[in-house]
């Protein structure tokens, strides 16, 4: 299960969940797709509910204030005005918001995202043609949207709930004409794609070692982590085959011998294994030419593509700067699955196991990046059992 402590508020805020009495109350002052007067109430309910707050400072003797208003209430806008808590306010009742937003003048927009940060303004001088206006407003507003969406869903990811952000990083390319932030949202979720199929591969290797209940916790924990087409379809699939307690046949391969597939020579799958590496290295994917040359010559080592896979290998490692960049890939695809096995573990309340895994990434690779996380949550492990009774 997971452990909220701190960050109960984060998960709050961007699964959409409820909160306190006093949460409520506040949502309650709050009214949908109308301007509020309280900018305080609005970042309180922001939240909680993980929604962006759009801010109107203006004056009622201000003509370029209604000029933008009458921009910002046109029914082009009405579908992204209703994405957040709009608050009208002016500079003289929230001066401390002004001079934070940098807010200097009457008839601007300040957007936040719901953390209560500046994702976007407005000025809103409202010189060219009425329709040209509306656009320019309207693509302002839906940016500070999507800009909104990449930063929960960022959030989301660290919290690991990466089928909520996945929703987030999506609706953000969805909504979007930014090629950074469509860019942005597509790392997201290209993020979100590889830990998932790490996380499969978490879950085959514990079915592999026969450890089944682990191997149910882990698929449980996956389903309700990841969206269905990124392998939630999979695992709910093994979920229902480990629950008959039938074998499950992986297609590993068979270590003591080569497991081509049928009517396939091993001449010809030593040689494609050696072909697709020379493609790696053309893309400077050395770790992983490394990986298929040394396949071939474990598994096909009396074939003639064996050999050049060795030659191969050997160019690959004499070279001093290459052999670097296959090393620092080993250590970052081992520790990033050591640490995931770890937090699987602690996910299943499990931390001796995972305290293992985390150690084995502070004495393989004790100078790396992934150390500090590693000896981070074994501190995080060593003050929770602390904190128990007894």
């Amino acid at each position: 299960m997971r452990k909220l402590g701190l960050l109960a508020e984060f998960v709050l805020v961007l699964t959409f969940s409820g909160g306190s009495a006093a949460a409520q109350a506040r949502r309650d002052i709050i009214q949908e797709g109308v301007w509020n007067s309280s900018l305080s109430s609005a970042l309180s309910v922001a939240r909680y509910t993980g929604r962006p707050v759009l801010v109107f400072f203006t004056e009622d003797w201000c003509g370029y204030c209604e000029q933008l208003e009458q921009v910002l209430v046109h029914k082009d806008l009405e579908k992204a005005l209703r994405r957040f808590i709009l608050v009208k306010t002016t500079i003289e009742d929230d001066p401390a918001a002004a001079k934070a937003f940098k807010v200097d003048m009457h008839h601007q927009v300040v957007m936040l995202d719901w953390s209560g940060r500046v994702i976007g303004k407005i000025v809103g001088a409202t010189h060219a043609s009425p329709a040209q206006s509306v656009r320019d407003v309207a693509t302002a507003v839906i940016e500070g949207a999507a800009v909104s969406d990449l930063y929960a869903g960022d959030k989301l990811v660290e919290l690991g709930y990466y089928s909520k952000a996945a929703e987030r990083y999506r609706l953000a390319s969805e909504i979007s004409r930014d090629e950074k932030t469509i860019e942005r949202a597509g790392k997201g979720l290209a993020d979100i794609r590889e830990r998932s199929q790490r996380q499969m591969e978490l879950i085959k290797q514990l079915i592999r070692a026969g450890r089944l209940e682990e191997a149910i916790d882990a698929s449980t924990e996956f389903i309700k982590d990841f969206p269905p087409d990124m392998g939630r379809r999979e695992a709910e699939k093994l979920l229902a085959r480990l629950k008959t307690g039938k074998p499950i046949p992986l297609g590993e391969e068979n270590p003591a011998g080569p497991k081509t597939k049928p009517g396939v020579k091993p001449a010809d799958e030593a040689k494609r294994l050696v072909e697709e590496g020379m493609v790696y290295e053309w893309d400077k994917r050395f770790y992983d030419a490394a990986l298929n040359y040394e396949k071939a010559v474990k598994l096909y080592r009396d074939t003639p593509a064996a050999a050049e896979a060795a030659a191969r290998l050997k160019l690959l490692f004499d070279d001093p700067k290459t052999h670097a960049l296959i090393e620092l890939e080993k250590q970052r695809t081992e520790c990033l699955r050591w640490l995931e096995m770890g937090k699987l573990y602690e996910k299943n309340g499990r931390d001796e196991e995972a305290s293992k895994y985390y150690t084995k990434v502070l004495t393989t690779y004790p100078e790396s990046d992934f150390a500090a996380e590693a000896r981070r949550r074994l501190t995080e492990i060593e003050r929770r059992h602390l904190r128990e009774p007894g």
